[in-house]
Order: C-alpha cells, then sequence, then structure tokens
C-alpha cells in the first residue's frame, strides 16, 4: 500500500494527464464560482448564508429540493436584493446527490462550490473567501482541481462548540464542467466518531452503525488542494426537533423500509429512551448534546463573518448554565 506521501506524489504527477493530451482538458468558462445551495424543509440560516455567499459567488443555484414555504420567501427576498444572481432550479423529489449533480449541470462558471445552507462566509478581514476566490483564479485553468475548505464549527448555538470538532474539510469548491459526480456511499460508523453527539441514543446498541451519505467521486487526474485559512463558518445550531431528526438522518438513508423520517426517529427513541413523545425526546436529546460543548475561543479563531453578527447580538438560542455547568439550551419561543 502506498505512504499518503507517495499517494499524492502519484496523483500530482497523473493530474498532469490533461496536459499530455491524455484525457479532455476542463472546458472554458468565465472566472468565477457558482454556489451551488441545497435547500430542504425550514433552513433556519438561509439569510446569513445567502448575504455572504452574494459577496464572494457570481451565481448562486437554489436547488430546492423540498423547501418549506418561509424558506422560499427568504429566498425570494434575497433574489430581490442581488437581482440575476439567484436562479432557483426545481429538483423537488430528487434523490440528494443528483440535486448536487443538477447544480454541476446548471452552473455557468468555472468554479462549483457545493454551499451548504448553513454555512456562512467571512467576507472581510485577513481570511476573507475572497483570497480563495483569488487563489482559484491563479490556479491552472488546463488542469482539474479540487480544494477542501477548513471550516470552523459551531454547535448548539453560535457561542459553543465540541471540542472534538472546532473545525471540518468537508465544504469543497471543484473545477466545473468536468467527470466529477455526487454519489451514495453506504459505510459503517463507529458511535465513538466525533462529535460526542454520534453516540447518544447509540450507546447500548451495536459497535457500529450502518449510515448513507452523498459523496463526491473525482478521477484521479483532479489535482486536491487543502485551503487552510478558516474563511467558512459551520452553524450546525438547528431547532431541538431538526437536531434530534439530523442525528438519525443518515442512519435513516441506509435503512431499508424506513417509513418517514419523524417515524423512524420515534422508533427509535421509543427504543434507547423509552419515550413516545417525539418532542419531548427532542427536548432530552438536546439537552444530552449541548452537555459536552466548549465555549467558542473567539480569540482563537478571530471575528465572526459580519451576516452573523446581528445573531451575536440576539441569539435565537442559547447554551445554558447552571452553576458552572451545561444543563441544556434556551430555544426560540
Amino acid at each position: 500500500m502506498l505512504t499518503v506521501k507517495a499517494a499524492r506524489l502519484v496523483r500530482r504527477l497523473v493530474s498532469l494527464a490533461p496536459l499530455a493530451g491524455l484525457v479532455a482538458p476542463p472546458p472554458h468558462r468565465p472566472e468565477g464560482v457558482s454556489a451551488l445551495v441545497r435547500v430542504a424543509g425550514d433552513e433556519e440560516w438561509i439569510e446569513p448564508c445567502l448575504a455572504s455567499a452574494a459577496e464572494f459567488a457570481d451565481e448562486i443555484l437554489i436547488l430546492d429540493n423540498g423547501a418549506a414555504p418561509e424558506t422560499r420567501a427568504r429566498v425570494d427576498a434575497a433574489g430581490r436584493s442581488v437581482t440575476g444572481r439567484i436562479r432557483v432550479i426545481d429538483c423537488v423529489g430528487v434523490e440528494l446527490p443528483d440535486v448536487a449533480n443538477r447544480g454541476l449541470a446548471e452552473g455557468r462558471f468555472r468554479w462549483a462550490f457545493l454551499w451548504d445552507a448553513d454555512f456562512v462566509a467571512r467576507t472581510e478581514g485577513p481570511v476573507a473567501i475572497g483570497r480563495l476566490k483569488a487563489f482559484l483564479a491563479g490556479l491552472d485553468p488546463r488542469r482539474y482541481h479540487l480544494v477542501y475548505v477548513r471550516t470552523l464549527e459551531l454547535a448548539g448555538d453560535l457561542s459553543h462548540r465540541f471540542p472534538e470538532l472546532p473545525h471540518r474539510y468537508d465544504p469543497h469548491v471543484l473545477t466545473a464542467g468536468g467527470p466529477a459526480r455526487y454519489i451514495w456511499r453506504v459505510v459503517r460508523l463507529a458511535p465513538d466518531r466525533p462529535p460526542f453527539s454520534y453516540r447518544l441514543l447509540r450507546e447500548s446498541g451495536a459497535d457500529r452503525f450502518r449510515a448513507r451519505y452523498d459523496t463526491l467521486e473525482t478521477p484521479k487526474y483532479y489535482r486536491v488542494f487543502r485551503w487552510p485559512e478558516p474563511c467558512v463558518f459551520h452553524v450546525n445550531v438547528k431547532s431541538a426537533r431538526r437536531t434530534l431528526l439530523r442525528h438519525f438522518w443518515l442512519e435513516w438513508l441506509a435503512a431499508e423500509r424506513p417509513g418517514s423520517l419523524e417515524d423512524y426517529a420515534l422508533r427509535r427513541v421509543q427504543e434507547q429512551w423509552e419515550v413516545s413523545d417525539l418532542e419531548a425526546a427532542a427536548r432530552r436529546f438536546t439537552a444530552e448534546y449541548c452537555r459536552r460543548l466548549e465555549p467558542v475561543d473567539v480569540a482563537s479563531i478571530g471575528r465572526y463573518p459580519s451576516a452573523l453578527r446581528p445573531h451575536l447580538e440576539r441569539p435565537a438560542y442559547r447554551v445554558l448554565y447552571e452553576d458552572g455547568r451545561i444543563v441544556g439550551r434556551v430555544e426560540p419561543r
């Protein structure tokens, strides 16, 4: 088996294939970024998400996979403020990987950035996302590239995170118009993987659980980079109900004939906690979920994105302490 260093060297050499005429080069497209935003249900952070995306993306494709009416209204309002740069594409009933693939097919610019509806970018300061955009523009247009972007993780509220998951490199931007595609992948995950929340409602079960998720598949001739500057925040802050449902999301996708996600989650909390009410289970889950969070050290992460600052001043969610210990969370009424 190749070492990591050797594998990277091989991939770097293979990435020269378009220059050598061994594979077709990327199609010519205007320099710029297409942000592909999948929306489904109630997207609580869609407004700061789109406000920050509008600062760096040359177009924003809203891939509507079943957005709630309130979410569509917010998207429409954002569209009026950035006329001509937001396009809504109907993807209702389309499977998740194919939603992203639809965005790849519809994008008009050189770069495609799969931009979740709870991502908020830094648009000012020394690690603004504009620096990433300038880096992309300087890459050789005759080759294929895939860039994973360091993203700071927030959980519970805007001032906390899991200590074992301060950041991640899941978000990515890639050369558009090439053969890369999103596909389903099925794996078995250990409940003790980061963050702590994976263990909840699984501690008395099997040592691994089956999960299904969508992922990007690229040929080996895509040159891979990591962008180390934390220019994106993942605002993993949701209502108690959505936090619980999201906990079972990947497991539900992998289940055979699972019924609705709500039915699946209710069955699981009945099995593990003997709780028959989903709202009560959501409150209990969120209290446990928040218990292992730590305060964000603002000095170490730098300033919050400007699109998040109004939400910091008037937080909808607030982790609750008693005697110096986290005991739960205050939620919007």
